[in-house]
């Protein structure tokens, strides 16, 4: 726990002891674990993040926090149709970033 907290720059644990229990208070950090999120994101891909697009990045970002993403949330977080977001998922595995994975050609995932 002491080493993940420090990897985010997050503060350490507080322990307070009762009588029979002990308190844990873990302090988070949202803008921190953003700023480390990024960073490992870019770490992985770092030739390609610059030239990325603000979508592709927002795409990428949210896949590295979840695992996958659906053309439908990635519309919900950009902001455009499903069209568009299937674009840009599709454009992603042309360059070799993204792998696609479905069961059809109609599978949203």
């Amino acid at each position: 726990m002491f080493k993940e907290m420090n990897t985010y720059f997050l503060d350490e644990p507080e322990y307070i002891e009762g009588i029979n229990s002990v308190q844990v208070i873990l302090k988070n950090n949202i803008l921190m674990r953003r700023i480390r999120r990024h960073e490992r994101i870019t770490t992985l891909i770092s030739k390609e993040w610059k030239s990325l697009s603000k979508e592709e990045q927002t795409a990428l970002e949210y896949i590295y926090s979840r695992g996958q993403i659906t053309t439908k949330q990635l519309s919900s977080l950009i902001n455009k149709g499903t069209t568009s977001s299937k674009k840009i998922l599709q454009q992603l595995c042309e360059k070799g970033i993204l792998e696609l994975i479905r069961t059809s050609k109609n599978d949203p995932n």
